[in-house]
């Protein structure tokens, strides 16, 4: 019975973590990119910015006066975080690109694209007011 306690208690933990976790704890490298932090007041975490990253930063505003920050962080991964909402979350993925947005409908359903890896193909992800909807995916 203490091996499964133990057990679920790992999980948690581990469930835990993932959930605090930031653009910059899976490090990896790029050679045409600096690491950067925010500028826009969003504090934490640490992503790419240069060459095609730019300033590293997409924000994207909500009707609340609140903003939502896109960014490609140190795993190559695209991550958000809005103004009132302290974490990071990754939406996954592998991009050489910064976010830029498309199917601006409203300040709840847009689309946003990153370029991929191979540095060629632009990837999609679809946003409503139920979250995002989709998984990657290149456009026809």
């Amino acid at each position: 019975m203490n091996k499964i306690k133990t057990a679920v208690a790992t999980l948690a933990l581990l469930a835990t973590a993932g959930l605090t976790a930031t653009p910059a704890q899976a490090a990896g490298k790029s050679e045409d990119a600096q690491i950067c932090t925010s500028k826009l007041g969003f504090s934490g975490g640490s992503f790419y910015c240069g060459g095609a990253y730019g300033d590293g930063e997409s924000p994207w505003p909500l009707q609340s006066g609140d903003w939502v920050d896109f960014v490609i962080g140190l795993d190559h991964a695209v991550w958000f975080r809005t103004t009132n909402h302290a974490e990071w979350i990754s939406l996954g993925g592998y991009f050489t690109g910064k976010v830029t947005f498309s199917k601006k409908l409203n300040d709840l359903n847009f689309t946003i694209n990153a370029l991929g890896s191979d540095g060629k193909t632009t990837w999609s992800r679809d946003r409503t007011h139920k979250g995002f909807v989709t998984p990657w995916y290149v456009k026809g």
